[in-house]
């Protein structure tokens, strides 16, 4: 008899739980369904199982938990292993069926229509005392997924009261049988100390063992340990290897850290176009640090090219992920026009998002786009509202807007407190403006010393407009006991600095020294350096001077125009003396009419011509 005969003579022989493998393992899985079917209906619980996962699968039956879970339960009652496995798998969690969310046909329930679709039922509800009894019953049968599974549920005390030394048990059942995943459950516990005595070197131990196996968290635990010299020497370059291994079964936590090493050129060779390639990996699957990472990456530029519009792209997924500080980067990029354009009203919906979440910065640009109008409507207590809010999260810059804006509010006293902390954080405009008030008693008592203090600390640093005030201060202006040389020394300081009232002041000391040619021509300098910032009574002087030439020889034109000038700002005693000149035709062409106009102009403010006559 030959070969083949007797082949076919085994096969007429077949059972229906052969049969239905042979034809599972051909692809037809309905064929498979009706042979295994029968091989439950004969007893074999292996059939049951297989019934179960068509059900689980949707393999030539629809998609069914429900029918899923009673054909393993039936599987799990007659022994099998597997089937014990697979129903608690489902006990755990519960299940559900999507026919529960079909709409039922019209003149149908909703019940009717799930009736129709899952006659066993739409869902089945979590049992994990039950889940926990079909696991243990499955490890006893050397199921050793059961085994990871109930050391899991032990450890994470989720599914079941957490039993740390049942979670070891369990870990180290399966461990010892080759279980990766246990290799590794063991490692945290060891290396964390949970449940156990705290031996980092005993974790990585397990580590290594699942990182051997393949385990990408093991292998990026293992790479940790290096990292950190805990549980292993300090490697970087065994890190790194250990970081590429889980980066190329894409981990994202290894993909981030192997992109850092390659970027920095420590533990990995130094290569950037790998390390673009592994955050963008981790990024695409949702690791929100490497999403930060690589709008760093392309925003930074350095070693390479800055590419703002992929910056802007991945700090717009930062900043949709709730990260404040990406929210106030784009919203940075779309005021500047970096991300594509300026969009004002964007940038303020993203300063919104940061500041809400306490990023100072943010809320005090979002408050400049309501002082100004920019993307959102002018709101002054909008602005106000934020610039409190950067300031009471200890944006240095803010505390003098603050101060502000309190001010606004009606509220000196807390006007004042954020005026001295502005002032004691080193702004200088707020020491000056807290000088300038103790000076006369604006919202705080008058206190000549603490206003000396304050003042010679802006002056110090650069505060011109201090300097004067000192100036005023020592020149008796404001009471206390004169310092005239003290006085003239602070002028001269806040006029190289180029304020123009202190360049005025200065240029009369220097002016009444009339027989001095050399300070007479520094007075007539300094008094046409505060004319040219358009200082109207250094204008008028200069006027009278070059009119009368005292101190500069005589230049009616030169008169004319600075009388003009003056003029132009409202100076009554220049337009008298430039109506003058024009009737006489002096530095100008004679212009009678607008002379006369001039002259009864000032009359008519109470300048008399006696008055205007001395400069």
């Amino acid at each position: 008899m030959t070969k083949a005969i007797l082949k076919g003579i085994a096969r007429l022989f077949r059972s229906p739980l052969e049969r239905g493998e042979e034809a599972y393992a051909s692809g037809n899985f309905f064929e498979a369904f009706r042979h295994w079917q029968k091989a439950s209906d004969a007893g074999e619980a292996r059939a049951d199982y297989l019934v179960g996962k068509l059900f689980e699968d949707g393999q030539g039956v629809s998609r069914d938990v429900v029918e899923a879970a009673k054909w393993h339960r039936r599987g799990a009652e007659r022994g099998h292993a597997g089937a014990q496995l697979r129903l608690a798998r489902i006990l755990l969690h519960g299940g559900r069926n999507a026919g529960e969310f079909f709409r039922a046909p019209e003149g149908q329930g909703e019940d009717d229509n799930r009736a129709l679709l899952f006659p066993g039922g739409a869902r089945i509800d979590a049992n994990c005392q039950e889940a926990v009894a079909l696991l243990a019953s499955a490890a006893e049968q050397d199921e050793i997924e059961a085994g990871v599974i109930l050391g899991a549920v032990f450890f994470e005390g989720v599914k079941a009261p957490r039993d740390l030394d049942a979670a070891r048990q369990w870990y180290e059942w399966a461990a010892e049988r080759g279980d990766r995943n246990a290799q590794f459950g063991l490692g945290d516990m060891h290396f964390n100390g949970l449940g156990v005595e705290r031996n980092a070197e005993l974790g990585a131990d397990w580590y290594e063992k699942a990182a051997q196996a393949g385990h990408p968290r093991a292998q990026l635990a293992l790479a940790t340990a290096f990292h950190q010299g805990q549980g292993r020497p300090l490697d970087l370059a065994a890190a790194g290897a250990w970081y590429v291994k889980a980066a190329e079964q894409n981990d994202p936590h290894a993909l981030l850290a192997a992109a850092n090493m390659h970027i920095s050129g420590e533990g990995l060779e130094k290569n950037l176009d790998r390390a673009e390639t592994y955050l963008r990996r981790a990024a695409k699957a949702g690791r929100h640090p490497a999403v930060v990472r690589l709008a760093e990456f392309y925003s930074s530029g350095g070693e390479i090219e800055p590419d703002l519009r992929e910056a802007a792209n991945w700090h717009r997924r930062a900043a949709e992920m709730g990260d404040a500080r990406a929210q106030y980067m784009i919203a940075e990029m779309l005021c500047s026009g970096a991300a594509g354009g300026v969009n004002y009203p964007e940038a303020a919906r993203w300063f919104r998002a940061a500041a809400e979440q306490g990023h100072a910065t943010a809320a005090y640009n979002l408050a400049a786009l309501y002082t100004l109008g920019q993307g959102v409507a002018r709101d002054a207590e909008q602005a106000s509202h934020w610039y409190v809010a950067a300031a009471e999260r200890g944006l240095r810059q803010a505390f003098i807007k603050a101060s502000e804006a309190c001010e606004r509010g009606t509220d000196p006293g807390k006007a004042m407190e954020w005026l001295m902390r502005a002032a004691e954080s080193g702004d200088v405009a707020a020491r000056m403006r807290l000088g300038a008030r103790k000076l006369i008693g604006e919202g705080c008592a008058v206190d000549l010393a603490e206003a000396e203090k304050w003042l010679a600390q802006a002056g110090a640093a650069g505060g011109r407009e201090a300097l004067l005030l000192l100036g005023h201060l020592h020149s008796g202006r404001y009471g206390g006991v004169a310092a005239p040389q003290k006085a003239a020394e602070f002028y001269r300081k806040a006029a190289e600095m180029g304020d123009r009232e202190a360049q005025y002041l200065v240029a009369l000391s220097l002016l009444d020294q009339k027989n001095d040619a050399e300070k007479l021509a520094a007075g007539v300098e300094m008094l046409r350096r505060a004319g040219e910032q358009g200082h109207s009574a250094a204008q008028f002087r200069l006027g009278v001077i070059h009119c009368t030439g005292a101190g500069a020889p005589v230049d009616f034109e030169e008169a004319v125009r600075w009388y003009e000038r003056a003029a132009d700002q409202g100076n009554d005693l220049a337009r008298y003396n430039l109506g003058v000149m024009l009737m006489k035709g002096q530095g100008a062409p004679q212009d009678v009419s607008r002379g006369r106009e001039l002259v009864a102009q000032s009359v008519e403010r109470g300048v008399a011509p006696a008055g205007a006559a001395k400069a």
